[in-house]
């Protein structure tokens, strides 16, 4: 199987921007706003959750990002390539997610008092695996979404070890079914938490955004074959690229003012899914062909850190208001996160990241002869 030039794709750093932010507004306007009412008359969102579209193409381009990075490695290599995988991940996520679990162990500020056994799980990253409300929101309660999605990261070796024995068409074949089995199994799993007990919704949760995990998956997987076909054909590239512009422009500006406009327009779950995708499949074949000024997005910065911006900011949100107890805790919370996120991105996030790309370039699966077997 032919390993495909992996190059960065700037898009997915802006997609991670958008995420991020969506989820950083979201929250602090309903911790400042609605539960505190410092700001009674700032609503920009009102009942509307934009975090729960941050977090849809979140999962989506996880999955599609994990698949481009990696699928084509674990198919040509053997059970000690998936072990190199593994520690790879947890050597991505998990420094960032330890620091900031012992961070909130010491300040004392967890959502819930929480046990020994859920400490234990929220440490190794296992904590999705039991989707209780006291394990899987306790302490740093955004981590939920990191142990999805290491349940995901654990989950995607079954179709590699499957890819290893099928052909390239069977695979891609196989991966359209993939899409409408993760778009039916998130419209199936997004019920309001309303709607049944919180342990309950908690597994809704877990299951709904793996599905939209295997969407992007499957999605990757399926394109492949798109790809080959455009070649490089620059005008049909280009215009990808224009179609990814306006995607974006639509998620941000249709994902922030929704509020303003939703009485016209109502739009369920699944229209924010469809449009994660379209939205990365046009980034993905427009590759090579991106503005370079995209680098000056301010996005493309928050992308870059969204990880560190996102296990941070409900933290930093309730340690400065319990220390202030004022308005002011509002912009102080906001600029502390990107203080603080910016920091451990640069001491903390980025040396484990480069850390775990220097261990996938020393043992990156490559052909050394034609007709000889894959080697590490």
């Amino acid at each position: 199987m032919q390993i495909l030039n992996r190059m960065q794709i700037t898009q997915f750093e802006v997609m991670r921007g958008v995420a991020a932010l969506q989820v950083l507004a979201v929250h602090y306007e309903d911790y400042f706003v609605c539960r505190k009412h410092y700001f009674p008359n700032l609503n920009l969102f009102g009942p509307y959750y934009p975090g729960a579209v941050g977090m849809v193409l979140f999962f989506v381009l996880s999955g599609f990002v994990i698949s481009y990075s990696y699928f084509d490695r674990l198919c040509a290599g053997d059970n000690r390539t998936i072990g190199k995988y593994i520690g790879l991940r947890y050597a991505r996520l998990w420094p960032l997610h330890v620091t900031t679990l012992v961070c909130v162990f010491l300040f004392s500020i967890p959502h819930l008092s929480g046990d020994l056994w859920s400490l234990a799980a929220n440490a190794l990253l296992l904590h999705a695996v039991f989707p209780h409300y006291g394990v899987l929101f306790n302490y740093n309660g955004p981590s939920w979404a990191i142990g999805v999605e290491m349940v995901c990261y654990l989950l995607f070796i079954l179709p590699c070890l499957a890819g290893r024995r099928l052909h390239e068409n069977c695979i891609a074949l196989l991966a359209v079914i993939g899409i409408y089995i993760g778009y039916k199994g998130f419209t199936t799993w997004s019920l309001p938490l309303s709607a049944c007990s919180f342990y309950v919704g908690c597994g809704f949760q877990v299951f709904k955004y793996s599905s939209a995990f295997v969407l992007g998956m499957s999605l990757f997987l399926s394109l492949r074959i798109l790809d080959r076909a455009i070649g490089r054909v620059l005008r049909v590239r280009r215009m990808f690229k224009d179609a990814a512009t306006i995607c974006m422009l639509l998620f941000v500006f249709c994902g922030y003012l929704k509020h303003w406009w939703s009485d016209l327009l109502p739009m369920h779950d699944s229209v924010w899914l469809i449009l994660s995708a379209v939205w990365i499949s046009f980034a993905y074949l427009s590759r090579g062909n991106e503005s370079p000024y995209v680098r000056w997005n301010p996005l493309f910065y928050a992308g870059i850190a969204s990880y560190s911006i996102y296990l941070w900011h409900t933290m930093v949100l309730l340690f400065i208001d319990r220390a202030l107890g004022t308005g002011q805790a509002y912009p102080l919370s906001v600029t502390a996160t990107f203080l603080i996120s910016a920091l451990t991105y640069k001491f903390i996030e980025g040396p484990s990241r480069r850390w775990a790309a220097r261990c996938l370039a020393r043992y990156e699966v490559r052909k050394v002869h034609a007709g000889d077997a894959y080697v590490l």
